[in-house]
């Protein structure tokens, strides 16, 4: 499950990439009117094929105590008895009500003042992958494949790929394996291959707390960065696209497009 509350050490860590992204004329300034400062998360989940909006905020405010209320396109979404922790999690809920590419206008009332701030949830990258080495090959236990895969669609930022040993019969999905290898890659130095156990690279998600702990508390643990020796047992890999705006304040990662399976003894 998505954490509800973010300590002020993660809140703070958002600050980078929001100040790429809008212009302050003094951070001292700034700062004392109170900062609100938001990151944006956009799913596939691969166990279910549902995608999910989230939208991480934080905030700083010098002079301390806790904000009235917290606004979204004019509507209260919290009151202050949810925002004791410098942080807030709007989550997309069953109605919906968070979609990818709509910009969204955050307010949250000081009191005296009220800092403002928008989102624009990216929109699911492109994979149109093939998941095409190895595919029902047999490999030798605790070695090191190369998975390979066919890229049709526009580079994207970066890539996560998932290995997982199977239980049983392979189907058309992970669910149910247990993942084994997991890694975030920058698709600029993985474009059509990685090495099983390469570590992540894609420092845009691998080198921030927040979104890798979000990642890798999402059900099934597909997200979660991994690297365990291959075992004899039958096993499937994927791969997936991942995308982020410049300022790397929204995120997307997509759906599995195809699954190669291969088999360790």
């Amino acid at each position: 499950m998505l954490k509800k509350t973010i300590a002020l050490a993660a809140g703070l860590s958002l600050l980078t990439g929001c100040l790429a992204s809008k212009e302050f004329s003094t951070l001292s300034t700034t700062l004392k009117k109170g900062t609100l400062l938001i990151r944006s998360l956009t799913v596939s989940n691969p166990s279910d094929g549902n995608t999910k909006v989230t939208n991480f905020l934080g905030w700083i405010a010098v002079g301390g105590g806790t904000p009235a209320k917290l606004e979204r396109d004019g509507a209260q979404i919290a009151d202050s008895s949810k925002l004791q922790s410098n942080s807030y999690s709007d989550e997309d809920s069953l109605t919906n009500d968070l979609n990818p590419g709509q910009t969204y206008l955050y307010a949250l009332d000081f009191g005296a003042s009220t800092a403002t701030q928008s989102i624009t949830p990216a929109l699911l990258p492109d994979t149109r992958l093939t998941s095409t080495e190895p595919q029902g090959n047999t490999v030798a236990a605790n070695s090191q494949p190369v998975l390979k895969w066919t890229r049709q669609g526009a580079l994207p930022k970066g890539y996560v790929v998932t290995v997982a040993k199977m239980p049983g019969a392979i189907g058309t999905s992970l669910s149910g394996g247990t993942p084994t290898y997991i890694a975030f890659l920058q698709a600029a130095s993985h474009s059509t291959q990685v090495t099983y156990g390469t570590p992540s690279d894609l420092a845009a998600i691998a080198g921030d707390a927040l979104l890798s702990s979000t990642l890798a508390n999402m059900e099934g643990g597909f997200f979660a960065q991994k690297n365990d020796p291959l075992t004899p047992g039958n096993y499937a890999w994927t791969v997936v696209a991942i995308d982020h705006d410049d300022a790397e304040t929204s995120f997307a990662i997509d759906k599995p497009d195809s699954i190669g399976i291969f088999t360790v003894q």
